[in-house]
């Protein structure tokens, strides 16, 4: 049940990402809402689900003209195993704990959308600093507030209980 709420989550996501984002950008750059959700997944699924769900949204992304059809796929995918590695296996009691996990992968997820996606002529450093860090700061913008507007006890692990002998 809790995969079909995040499958449903995600596919909002997309539609989202295809229609509204465009209004939210800054110049050339718009935050990614696909990445969030899969990180948000990714607090309450393990990795295996997590993958399935990157692989599902960048094959929904690709048909919405994302890219070349498996490119997306190839990427959401990683990225999902990755936050399922990473974001899953922690306990987070902070809000800056769990946006600095997020970071990461919004990083990543940038940086690997260059080399799988949008490689270019353009020099590394020249894409890196115009739209990889843009993109990633504003997408973890977007995250902080979505973070903040959603209850707590959806990303919070309670402390575990521990007896000292």
């Amino acid at each position: 049940m809790k995969v079909l709420i995040y499958l449903i989550l995600l596919f909002v996501s997309v539609i989202l990402q295809v229609s509204l984002v465009n209004y939210m950008s800054i110049g050339d750059v718009s935050p990614d809402l696909s990445i969030i959700m899969i990180g948000f997944a990714a607090l309450g699924l393990g990795r295996n689900y997590t993958t399935c769900l990157g692989f599902f949204t960048g094959l929904l992304r690709d048909s919405f003209g994302y890219s070349i059809i498996g490119m997306g796929s190839l990427l959401f995918s990683i990225c999902g195993f990755i936050a399922g590695s990473v974001i899953n296996k922690r306990s987070f009691y902070k809000w800056y704990e769990l946006a600095s996990a997020f970071a990461v992968l919004i990083f990543v997820y940038f940086f690997l959308d260059y080399f799988l996606v949008n490689f270019t002529r353009e020099s590394f450093w020249t894409k890196f600093l115009t739209n990889i860090i843009p993109q990633s700061l504003y997408t973890l913008f977007i995250f902080v507030v979505a973070l903040f507007i959603l209850p707590k006890k959806l990303w919070i692990k309670q402390k575990e209980a521990r007896f000292d002998l």
